[in-house]
Parts: structure tokens; sequence; C-alpha cells
């Protein structure tokens, strides 16, 4: 262990505070250690005899053994285990820096084991405060929950108006999913501390988990008037501005939060969800793409895919499922979207392969039954279509699309009286449907039908 000239001088005083007297030393000198019982020419003033202890725990290499030694002498010494804390909070940055050197730049930021050792050398008594704080601290990077819960509580049931403890509380609860409860820690920490910006951060995405965007909003705005560049917190902002359907002002935010960290995948990301909900597509494109370029197992793949089919380049569309299919096969949604990608390329048997597939992992998923039945009713197999449909229409019984589809097929069939009917409600499910038929080849059976034209606004 190496310690600072500062740190030097606290262990001096600590163990001069545990150790008053040479004899109250007699448990550090037992052994392999200098000024022993049989060194006569030890100095008798405790003060000079503990400088020398540490000189020689330093010059070997025991100055932990040293404290560890006096810490299992008097373990009720509160100045020596709040060095011991700092020591071992100093050597934990040592060993994280040393990570760094061996792993390069993608070395975690915290390690496990080291962690977890440091939590293990704290030992703080029931009325010790700062240990508890600094254990509960470690637990909550450990990700041991329950355990920081524990340790926070206790602290403040010490100092129940500490606010670094309170929202540190308020950190653990938002972990564990206790919403409400986080909510109260970091509201009492702001009342002690007001307008703290990490609180109100941390408050913010708690609002954000509960769905209360406008109170987000507000807690990261009011965070960002203090740190008007802060990339985390103007990226979370945007996350509430998209939910409200505020896109505009969410493009604003991604983008101030990308010039602080232009190599941040998840924000390319997310604006371009909002550019695409904007209709900005080509634009949620590129920023697809650029999150992508630095991330290529980002889920910014699926709506790029999706994207390049709204705007007619199924080619694009169909490589990017087909490569997300790749590491997951039996993803049903991504096979349906390769599906509907294979059906605008006119490739019907490859489309079918790929409904079949995915609804043998998910079968009540009336949208691609749906799909599959239009496949099918392409190919001219009308029964295998009209199963598709009834079992779609049996999940989704009022569902527009399904009941125009359907009408479709009965028109091709020459069941005028079925294809009139169905047709007849899936426009008043959605009146859009009036405009599409009468324009649809599919129902030209029925172009010369007094019902049909009157019901398409022809007649």
């Amino acid at each position: 262990m190496e310690i600072s000239g500062l740190q030097r001088i606290q262990l001096h005083t600590a163990l001069l505070q545990a150790f008053p007297s040479r004899e109250a030393l007699a448990p550090l000198l037992d052994g392999p250690w200098p000024a022993g019982g049989e060194d006569t020419a030890a100095p008798s003033d405790p003060g000079q005899l503990i400088a020398q202890l540490i000189d020689w725990a330093a010059s070997h290499d025991r100055l932990g053994d040293l404290l560890a030694r006096a810490r299992a002498a008097q373990p009720g010494a509160p100045a020596l285990r709040r060095l011991a804390l700092d020591l071992d909070e100093s050597a934990l940055v040592q060993i994280k820096r040393e990570l760094h050197k061996q792993a390069g730049p993608v070395a975690p930021r915290r390690d496990p084991q080291a962690l977890a050792e440091f939590a293990r050398a704290l030992d703080p008594g029931p009325a010790d405060h700062g240990a508890l704080y600094a254990r509960g601290r470690t637990y909550l990077q450990l990700g041991r929950y329950t355990d920081a819960l524990a340790d926070f509580t206790q602290a403040l049931a010490l100092r129940p108006a500490d606010p670094a403890l309170l929202q540190r509380r308020g950190n653990t609860h938002h972990q564990l999913g206790h919403y409400a409860a986080a909510l109260t820690d970091y509201t009492r920490s702001l009342e002690l501390r007001p307008a703290h910006p990490a609180t109100l951060s941390d408050r913010g995405r708690t609002y954000a988990s509960l769905e209360r965007y406008a109170a987000a909003v507000a807690d990261f705005s009011q965070a960002l008037a203090r740190h008007p560049h802060y990339p985390d917190l103007l990226y979370n902002r945007g996350l509430a501005y998209h939910r409200l359907g505020r896109y505009a002002e969410a493009l604003t935010d991604y983008t101030q939060a990308l010039a602080a960290q232009p190599h941040d995948p998840g924000i390319f990301y997310n604006r371009g969800n909002s550019y695409h909900s904007l209709g900005r597509y080509d634009a949620a494109v590129a920023d697809y793409s650029a999150a992508l370029a630095l991330d290529p197992t980002h889920s910014a793949r699926t709506n790029r895919g999706l994207t390049y089919h709204q705007l007619g380049r199924y080619a694009e569309a169909l490589a990017d499922f087909t490569e997300i299919l790749a590491t997951q096969p039996d993803d049903p949604t991504i096979l349906a979207n390769r599906g509907n990608a294979c059906s605008a390329l006119e490739r019907p048997d490859a489309a079918l392969a790929d409904y079949t597939r995915s609804l043998a992992l998910r079968p009540d998923h009336a949208p691609t039954r749906t799909n599959r039945g239009i496949t099918y009713q392409k190919l001219g197999r009308y029964a295998e279509a009209q199963a598709d449909y009834a079992a779609a229409l049996a999940l989704r019984p009022d569902d527009p699309a399904v009941l125009y589809n359907l009408a479709c097929l009965h028109s091709l069939q020459a069941d005028q009286a079925a294809a009139l009917a169905h047709l007849a409600r899936a426009i008043r499910g959605d009146a859009s449907f009036r405009q599409l038929a009468g324009a649809d080849p599919d129902f030209a059976a029925l172009h010369a039908d007094p019902a049909f034209l009157t019901l398409v606004g022809l007649g």
C-alpha cells in the first residue's frame, strides 16, 4: 500500500489517538516489527515510536498490515475506520487506473471485484454515518440494491436531513423500481438542497419512468438552467419531449447533445426517431446510419429497415432485416418485416416463408396473418388466403384492414354479397378505404353494381 504525505500524517494521528502510550502500543509491537520487546533502544515516547513503526512498515510494504493490526486491536476507533475507508478508496482508484492502462479505452468504469473487496473492507459501526454512506454507494455501484438500501436507510436514521443520502437512497429506490419512494426521497433532498442539478436530473428520470413526461421536462429544464450544455440532461429532456409529441424540441435537444458527444450512437438513434415522427425519413435514415457506423450492432438497424421500406427502398430494407436475422434468426417481428420487404419486391415465395416462420413463433399476430393472406391471394391460393383472413378476424373482429382484404378476396371469388358486406364494415371502421376501393382492380367485378358505386361514392 502506498500513501501520500498527508495520509501518513493522518495515520500517525489516528494511531496516537488509539494507542496513547507505549503500553497501549504492545499489540502492534508483537512479532517481526521494530521496537519489539527485545529492542531496548526503542523510544519510550509513543509519538516517536509510532513514527518509527510507520517508517518501518512503509519501507517493508507493510502499511496495510500495520493498519489491519491496529484496527483489530482497537475495532471501535473511529479515526482508524475513517482512515481505512480513505485508503481503501484510494486503492480502488489505483486499481481502476491500472485496469484502464491494461485494457485501454474500453476499460470498465467500475471493476466489480475491486468494488466488492472495498465493500467487504468497510466495517461500519451502527452509528458511523460516513462509513454506512460509503458502503451503500459501493453496494449501489455493484448492483446490490437491497444492501445499498439498508445502509442508506440506517445512515438516514442517524442523519435524516442529509440531502446527499436522500439522493442516493432515491437512486437505489429507482433501480429497484420503487419509483414513488424514489420521488419522495428526491423531493425531500431538493427541499434541503434546492435546485441541485444532479438530483433534479435523477428525479426527472424517475418522472419519465412513471410516464410523467411534462414533470420530467420541468426538472431537466431547471437543471439545464444551471448547466445549459450538459449532454445527459439535453438527451433526457429530448426523450421526454419526444414522448410528449414535441418532436421539434426533441430535435433541438438531441442536436445540442451531439455537439458535446458526437460519437454517441444512442443520441443519433433517438434523433432519427424524432425525424421519423416528423416525416423526415431521409434525415432519419442518415441518423440511423450514423448510429450504426458507431455501433454496427445497434438496434437502429431495425428502424432504418422500416424507414427504407417507407421510402420504397425495399432492397435496402431487405438487406437490413437479413443482417439482423443473421444473429437473431428467431425474431418474429424481423421475420415479418423481411416478409413485407420480399412482398414489395414481388418475391412472394420468400415472403410466404418468412411470414410462416414468424407465425410459427407468434401465431396470434393478426397483421402477419393478414399479410400472409394477401400473399396467398396474389398467388391465387384463395382458400389459404381466406383461412388466414378468418384467423385474423377471430383475433381482431372489427379490424378495417382485415375486412377490406377479405372483401377483395370475395370479389375475386365472384361472391358479390359477401364482398359488399365486408367492404361496408371496412369503410365504417376507416373511411379512407372508400377512395381506395374505388380504384382497386380487385373490385373490377363490382364496378357495374349500383350498391358498390354508392358505397364508394361514385354512384
